[in-house]
């Protein structure tokens, strides 16, 4: 079964009290999209707004493993990710690697392109928020001038 708005579990991954700016989308995005995985994900995300809103372990505000990677290697994470599951035989976990448009387009696309050379199978989502919100809203190579 698909899941929709309607069907979309009520179960929660992104717990209250992370530490996103006060209105961020970021925040709200990401919690659809680990309820839309339903909890069967392992994410990895680039130096950014979601390393923040991670949190550093024990105190963290996620329900699912997460690797807070350099800012360049991203998609290598989670070719690596995948490999391990591949290796231990595990299936039906989802490798969602989530970044920024710096973090995809400048900083991550050698190892996103070669990522998709190879056709690893994890699931690529690059948040475009024109910018390097983190620190302090310098311009990605992908924002119009």
């Amino acid at each position: 079964m698909k899941t929709n708005a309607v069907n979309m579990t009520e179960k929660e991954y992104l717990l209250p009290g992370n530490r996103t700016c006060p209105g961020c989308a970021l925040s709200l995005a990401y919690r659809h999209i680990l309820k839309a995985l339903e909890g069967q994900v392992i994410v990895t995300v680039p130096a950014s707004c979601l390393t923040v809103l991670h949190g550093m372990y024990p105190v963290t505000s996620v329900t699912v493993p997460c690797v807070n990677t350099p800012f360049a290697s991203t998609a290598a994470s989670a070719t690596g990710l995948v490999a391990g599951l591949k290796a231990l035989g595990k299936e039906g976990v989802t490798v969602l690697a989530i970044a920024g448009d710096g973090g995809t387009h400048d900083i991550g696309i050698q190892a996103l392109s070669a990522a998709a050379e190879r056709q690893n199978d994890f699931l690529y989502i690059c948040y475009d928020n024109e910018g390097y919100m983190n620190t302090g809203n310098q311009r990605s190579g992908s924002t119009p001038l």
